[in-house]
């Protein structure tokens, strides 16, 4: 991101330079920008190398972001147990009780992890 980020900003001086070369009286010194001294253009084409260059600029700092982000939570779960005796037991069993000697559906949640 950074070598495009300063690709895009010399093209943009380059441009700007040659902008504002275009707007002064002097004819002599007019800098063309890919071959037009037409100002209209120029200026177009000033705005797209800015947009572009702070268009990566941004994504540059997004990524850095999360990358920042991911060795954080990396860096959490560094220490995390996820070994075999972890582990998590559903049972569905029919269960006798007094009051209903028919079964009564049950559900059992077990969770072993070690200490």
């Amino acid at each position: 991101m950074g070598y495009l980020w300063v690709n895009e900003n010399n093209r943009y001086q380059d441009a700007k330079t040659s902008y504002l070369s275009l707007l002064d009286t002097d004819v002599s010194n007019d800098i063309p920008t890919n071959g037009t001294t037409n100002i209209t253009v120029v200026q177009g084409t000033k705005n797209v190398y800015r947009n572009q260059r702070d268009m990566y600029l941004l994504f540059g700092v997004l990524f850095y972001g999360l990358n920042i982000i991911d060795a954080t939570v990396d860096a959490h779960f560094m220490n995390f147990d996820v070994s075999d005796d972890l582990s998590l037991n559903l049972n569905l069993d029919m269960k006798n009780y007094a009051v209903a000697p028919q079964g009564v559906p049950s559900l059992t949640c077990t969770l072993n992890f070690k200490r």
